[in-house]
């Protein structure tokens, strides 16, 4: 008599109770690690935006872009497009990996929408109105006080600006970081967003204090060094000439769902 060779019922139970485990252990660590991975993509794309920057001030006798300029729109210059002549468009350079979704229901009313954690913001860039409209998607921001716009009556703390690169404590003031917006101009006095991802209006902090990397963000300094930043440290970073880094941050310890 022979007997049959084979894995009884208990052993295969076993064997499956051991690899369910094992995956367990290893999931979280394996999301960690891709997590990971994709900052440091992200900072090697805030990295080379550093080098479009670069070039672009190296052409303009040291200055920076226009920006928005409220009181003569001919003059308005935003980041995306200012570059455009400088990197290339068939690359996802304005994505950070982390949030590359866009949105298929674009606004024409108000020609542009604000992203989140994981969804880029869109823009729709001149000639307005065209059809099909002409939309910039992207998940990085510029510090709204770095520009160069005119200087004529009327333009919003034109004192406030950094209009070049030849500053005092470069590697301190912001230029591009990751952010729910195209841009975003914070206030030393600006309070912590409610919740990871919301857009009240007219705080720009909320703009870039978004959860993207682990309780951080990546952030491109006007110096061209890339690093992280830690969420609650975006307060005492000098975003513009007049910013008080001494009395920042939210009042008293109200910093929400940051603590």
């Amino acid at each position: 008599m022979f007997r049959k060779k084979g894995f009884t019922l208990i052993e295969l139970l076993v064997v499956i109770a051991i690899i369910a485990l094992l995956m367990a252990i290893l999931m979280p660590a394996l999301g960690r690690a891709k997590r990971q991975a994709m900052a440091i993509k992200g900072m090697a794309n805030e990295r080379q935006w550093g080098v479009y920057f670069q070039m672009f001030t190296d052409d303009h006798n040291g200055k920076f872009f226009a920006g928005w300029v409220q009181v003569d729109p001919q003059s308005t210059e935003l980041w995306h497009t200012a570059l455009r002549s400088y990197y290339p468009q068939d690359t996802d350079i304005r994505f950070c990996p982390v949030a590359t979704k866009t949105n298929d229901h674009f606004d024409r009313q108000s020609t542009n929408f604000v992203g989140s954690v994981t969804r880029a913001w869109g823009f729709e860039h001149k000639p307005l109105w065209s059809e099909p409209p002409n939309i910039d998607y992207g998940s990085y921001g510029v510090n709204w006080w770095v520009s160069n716009p005119p200087l004529i009556d009327g333009v919003l703390h034109s004192e406030y600006r950094w209009r070049g690169v030849d500053v005092k404590g470069a590697g301190n003031i912001p230029l591009l970081l990751d952010s729910s917006y195209v841009d975003g101009a914070p206030l030393f006095n600006d309070e912590a967003p409610p919740v990871d991802g919301s857009f009240p209006y007219l705080n720009g902090m909320c703009h870039f204090c978004i959860n993207r990397h682990d309780g951080a963000v990546n952030g491109l300094f006007l110096d061209f060094s890339v690093r992280r930043i830690q969420l609650k440290d975006l307060w005492f970073l000098k975003w513009h000439r007049g910013y008080d880094i001494l009395n920042a941050g939210p009042s008293g310890d109200d910093w929400g769902w940051l603590k």
